[in-house]
This record gives structure tokens, sequence and C-alpha cells, in this order.
């Protein structure tokens, strides 16, 4: 066990990297922040999802749980002119979800004038990129940046073969998974709606990705504990995972743990948003294979 311990540390910091303490600490406000932004924006959509066009659906979701935090760190982090810019920028990338909330899910006026709403959206986060260029706070401390891009490229495209390997797999010997995907009825029969499918996820995942590898983990890190950042986000990953299939449940929190320090050690979430893609897109179009092949 003395000689086993130290080779299985040397494999793990091979593969994943040991864990660099946080380079700007902060003070509780930023927890209790971080847990009000997360309360709220998973009350908005468990209360008020969005049903219908999934690459609408995938639009709001992405600036839900994506735009509407990276706002709220910078109002949090900013001072002065820029946090007045920032202010204006919040208001503008909330108007996708304000628009959500006036009228019934299929047909809210976020769903009968959707290109006003993004329209708000891209100028509100162009406002808050701007503030935070101007007030000096860098991207990279809420995990949206290349990070250590040379660290994390070669190993996401390494984990991105295991993972086309595991969900062929999983999809082969789970006949609820195979039932279970694609989700979106309409994509279980028509070419262009499991594309169109596609691409809502990915913009879904932008916000989801970010909300807990990017906004989550790095703004909870800062207290001082990493270990419990990731071991937080992991938890909250597993137990909105509720309702997948048995295999995919069991699996969220392993895997949200090793995501979680992958994207640390990364300094990006942008790592897990690739390889999450990947992951539901391949699913989805290997369930549509095999229902229609």
């Amino acid at each position: 066990m003395d000689r086993l311990l130290p080779r299985l540390r040397r494999l793990r910091t091979a593969l994943v990297g040991d864990l660099p303490p946080p380079a700007h600490p902060a003070g509780p406000d930023l927890a209790w922040l971080v847990a009000l932004v997360f309360g709220g924006v998973f009350f908005v959509e468990l209360t008020h999802d969005l049903k219908g066009d999934p690459l609408l659906r995938g639009a709001w979701r992405g600036s839900l749980f994506g735009a509407i935090p990276l706002a709220a760190g910078l109002l949090w982090a900013l001072r002065g002119r820029a946090r007045a810019l920032a202010a204006a920028g919040a208001l503008l990338v909330c108007v996708p979800t304000a628009m959500r909330l006036v009228g019934p899910p299929k047909a809210s006026l976020l769903a009968a004038q959707p290109g006003p709403a993004f329209a708000a959206l891209g100028l509100g986060l162009a406002m808050l990129l701007l503030a935070a260029r101007q007030g000096g706070e860098p991207l990279a401390r809420w995990g949206l940046s290349p990070g250590d891009w040379r660290w994390w490229l070669p190993r996401t495209a390494a984990a991105a073969v295991l993972v086309l390997l595991g969900v062929s797999v999983a999809m082969h010997l789970s006949a609820e998974m195979r039932e279970f995907y694609p989700w979106y009825r309409p994509a279980r029969s028509h070419l262009d709606q499991l594309l169109r499918q596609q691409a809502g996820l990915a913009l879904d995942f932008i916000g989801w990705e970010f909300l807990f590898r990017g906004f989550l983990l790095f703004a909870l890190a800062r207290r001082g504990d990493v270990v419990a950042a990731i071991l937080f986000q992991a938890c909250a990953f597993f137990l909105l995972h509720k309702g997948k299939p048995d295999l995919e449940l069991f699996l969220s929190l392993p895997g949200g743990i090793l995501a979680g320090w992958f994207c640390w050690r990364a300094g990006s979430f942008l790592p897990l948003w690739l390889l999450h893609t990947l992951q539901i897109v391949s699913v989805n179009l290997l369930g549509f294979w095999l229902r229609n092949g």
C-alpha cells in the first residue's frame, strides 16, 4: 500500500493534474450570491420551462443558465462606471426570460417574438464583456476563458473517444436508454427535427456547463476550499439528473466530480461544454439510428 498510493497519485497528476489554489480569494458574500442566483434560475426553469421548438428552448435556457449568472457575477465584482454599464447589460440579458414569463409555455411572448428577445440578449452580452474589460475583471475568474488549452485540448480529445465508445455500449446494452433518446418526439422520426434539437442542445449546454463548471465551481472555489466546490457542483449536477435513465443518473455523480476537477485544472468550463455536447448529441443520433436504421 505504501508503494501503491504514490503511484496512484502520480497517475492522477499525469491524467488530470494537481488542483491549483484559487488565485483571487473572496468573502462569504460571493457564496451567498452564488446560492441565490443558482436557486433563482432553477426556480424559473422548473416553474416556467419552455416547451415546443427545441432550438428556441435551448437558446432560452442558455441565456437563463449562462448570461444571467455571468451578469450577476460581474455586478458583484465591478465598481463605478463599469458596474453601471454591467447593470444595463444585465437588464438586457434578462429580456428573454422576462418575455418567457409572459404567457403560457407554448404561446409566451418569447415564443411569439424571439427575434427582439435575442437581439437584446446579444447586445446585453456585448455590454457585459465591455464592462468586464473596462473594470479590469478577468473573465477567467469565472471559468470563461480558453484556460490552459495546451493542457486540456489533447486530454479532451482522448476523453471524446471514450465518450463515443461509452455511448455506443450504453445504447446497445440499455433498452431504457434506447427508449428515452431522442426525448423530443418529433426528432425520433424526422431528421430535420433531430438536427434542430441538437443545435438547441449545444446552445442549452453553453449555459448549463457555465453555470456548473464556471460560475458555481470557480466562484465557490474562491472561498478557499476547491475540493468542497467540486463536490458541491457535482452533487447539484447529480440531483438535477432525476428522471433520466438509471445508468445516466448513476454516472452523473462521479462524472460531475471528475468534470469539476478537470475544469478547475484546465482553468475553463469549455472542455466540459464540448464533451457534454458531444455526449448528448451522439446519444440522440445513435438513438435515432437504432429506431430507424
